[in-house]
């Protein structure tokens, strides 16, 4: 997670800069559910996951508060592509497109 997320949220590659925010973005609410999961997990499994219950812990409020840095997303307007006829048109031809 401090890799994968939180790294790239604070110094992103500045050529996927737009995507990683836009990801991000999105998919903050799935990313912090499974975070909380894993960290949960961690919890009940054995004594080798107190190591990465603690690093869980740790991350995920950063990770929450990088994500409450991001701003909104922005989302496109749906387009709609119709076909412009420049001469007229019998229905006919109409139907055969």
């Amino acid at each position: 997670m401090r890799w994968a997320i939180l790294e790239n949220l604070i110094n992103p590659p500045p050529a996927f800069k737009d995507v990683i925010t836009s990801h991000f973005q999105y998919k903050s609410e799935e990313v912090l559910t499974q975070c909380e999961k894993w960290y949960a997990e961690a919890l009940t499994n054995s004594s080798k996951s107190t190591h990465i219950a603690e690093s869980l812990k740790r991350m995920i409020p950063k990770i929450k508060s990088q994500f409450l840095k991001l701003s909104t997303p922005v989302v496109p307007e749906k387009t709609v592509v119709v076909p412009v006829v420049t001469s007229p048109v019998t229905p006919e031809e109409i139907a055969d497109l």
